[in-house]
């Protein structure tokens, strides 16, 4: 099953070089205000296990969505596609 990236990859809504940082609504009130740390760019949407470059490596979106949910007690129970968005833009 392809990825909500790769979908939106296709239909020219998202490009390589893009940056994506997580939908504030899913943060704690106390970690919004950070969300230029948590920002990660798009390196390949076609490819799922590397899509992004966040934290100095390439690695996927969900590594991503699991940290927050671990260190930031994130709710991303909506999945990635309403968990991130491009900066200042909601996808």
């Amino acid at each position: 099953m392809p990825s909500a990236m790769y979908i939106l990859f296709k239909a020219r809504k998202l490009k390589a070089g893009d940056e994506i940082e997580p939908v504030p609504e899913i943060l704690p009130a106390d970690v919004q205000s950070r969300l230029a740390e948590l920002r990660a760019a798009i390196v390949d949407p076609e490819n799922q296990r590397y899509s992004i470059r966040w934290n100095g490596k390439e690695q996927s979106i969900a590594k991503m969505r699991k940290f927050l949910e671990r260190k930031y007690h994130a709710d991303t129970r909506w999945g990635e596609h309403r968990n991130f968005r491009l900066v200042g833009h909601e996808i």
